[in-house]
């Protein structure tokens, strides 16, 4: 997720429009300039971000050992807990770190992958004033949750952009990861693999 932002961030500051109105807000000279970008953000199959463990579906998390052949993981089950969860989050140290699903019930856990999740971002620039409209394709995301959230990702963006605000939105997606731990097994508890 760090170098998603990253990648973000300057994408949408190198690819920059002049726009073909102007504005009477804008100082004359100044112009209105854009620019845009979009990241895959689907914690699926290989991606030379992601070095920790990868399911036998492909879905990024602890592997585990389906011993009743349902397709996912249930309580009892044998897994091999990822260290780096517990460096995220000591909380989740020898707890089963999968990503379930949001919305439409508690305990669904993601078992493959149908269309990709996506962070794009809008960045706008007039005169000094430089703001990020960034969106997820997720179901809602935390201002500040200490080791991730919208004030944790802030410290990731180059201070040499000049961005002063970033505008952070979700597309409310009911079939994507649960990324403010509402609908998992421990509920209100965000899994590791997605605060990476």
């Amino acid at each position: 997720m760090r170098k998603t932002i990253s990648v973000l961030s300057f994408a949408v500051t190198f690819i920059v429009f002049p726009t073909v109105a102007q504005s009477p807000h804008i100082n004359a000279g100044t112009g209105l300039q854009a620019g845009a970008a979009a990241v895959k953000i689907t914690p699926y199959g290989s991606n030379p971000d992601w070095k920790r463990p990868i399911t036998e579906s492909g879905v990024w998390g602890e592997k585990f050992v389906d011993a009743n052949h349902n397709g996912r993981w249930d309580e009892g089950e044998p897994f091999t807990a990822d260290p780096g969860n517990a460096q995220i989050d000591p909380k989740s140290a020898n707890r089963y770190a999968g990503i379930y699903l949001a919305g439409f019930g508690d305990n669904r856990m993601a078992t493959g992958m149908h269309d990709d999740l996506w962070a794009r971002a809008l960045v706008v620039e007039s005169g000094t004033t430089k703001i990020a409209i960034v969106s997820l394709d997720l179901i809602g995301y935390t201002q500040d949750g200490g080791y991730f959230g919208l004030e944790f990702a802030k410290k990731w963006v180059d201070p040499n952009l000049g961005i002063q605000e970033v505008l952070l939105t979700c597309t409310h997606d009911h079939e994507g990861p649960d990324t403010i731990g509402a609908c998992g097994r421990h509920t209100l508890g965000v899994p590791a693999p997605l605060k990476a």
